[in-house]
Order: C-alpha cells, then sequence, then structure tokens
C-alpha cells in the first residue's frame, strides 16, 4: 500500500509536528507499505491569508504521483489534513448508507464549513453595527 502523509511546513522552523511525520512515516513502512511525506508550504499570517491557503489544500489532487496511485493519505497539521477530508465524507457517507437501518449515525465536521458558519453567525449579529468585512 502506498501511503502518503500531508503536512504544512514553515520554512526555517521544526518541531514536534515534523517529527510527528517523520515517526508515522517510519512506522508505516515497519508495517511493510510505502510512505511518503508530502510537504506543503505554510505561512500562517497575516491571518487574511489563511483563508487562501485552505483553498489550496482543498485544490491539492494527491490521489496519484507520476501515475502511480496513492492508495491512502494523512493529512496532519492544519491546513494540510483538509486534503484528506474528502475521502473521510464519503466514508462517513458509506458509513451512514451501512449503519443507518441499525439507527446508528455517522457524523464528521469539516474546519471550514464550522468556520463558515461561525463567521456567518458572526457577520449577522454585526450587521446591525454595519462592522461585518470582508
Amino acid at each position: 500500500m502506498r501511503v502518503g502523509i500531508a503536512t504544512v511546513q514553515v520554512p526555517f522552523v521544526r518541531g514536534g509536528a515534523e517529527m510527528l511525520a517523520e515517526n508515522l512515516a517510519a512506522q508505516v513502512r515497519a508495517a511493510g507499505h510505502e510512505a511518503e511525506i508530502i510537504s506543503i508550504p505554510f505561512k500562517w499570517y497575516p491571518p487574511r491569508r489563511i483563508p487562501e491557503a485552505m483553498a489550496v489544500c482543498r485544490m491539492l489532487d494527491l490521489t496519484e504521483s507520476s501515475g502511480t496511485r496513492i492508495d491512502r493519505l494523512v493529512g496532519l497539521k492544519f491546513p494540510a489534513y483538509m486534503i484528506s477530508k474528502y475521502g473521510m465524507s464519503l466514508l462517513t457517507l458509506g458509513w451512514a448508507a451501512e449503519f443507518g437501518e441499525a439507527g446508528i449515525r455517522a457524523n464528521c465536521l469539516w474546519p471550514q464549513t464550522s468556520c463558515g458558519t461561525l463567521r456567518s453567525a458572526t457577520c449577522a449579529a454585526r450587521r446591525t453595527a454595519n462592522t461585518c468585512g470582508r
């Protein structure tokens, strides 16, 4: 199995998240699979640029590399974990269909949806004060 481990990398910064990715890749390899760390550059400031980084991660197609399928994708650090959310949504829909008849519910939460909902609610509350900007 080919496993991609997606993470973001702030240039010239190294810490626990990078060690986590390396350790995970080593464990996947030890289990007999191929593993590759896929690092995406990330700049967390100014805050108004974060939605752009989220959009970049959502647009990435990591289903294959050089014509060879990537079987699993593990998204580690924000916003890289958004890359794998589409697969999680499909898995959740499958679980809902499979277990729904037994009364078992399946849910997943997309961070950008939560942020968008919170932003909408905040803007709605501020509209009367005319302080909601884009």
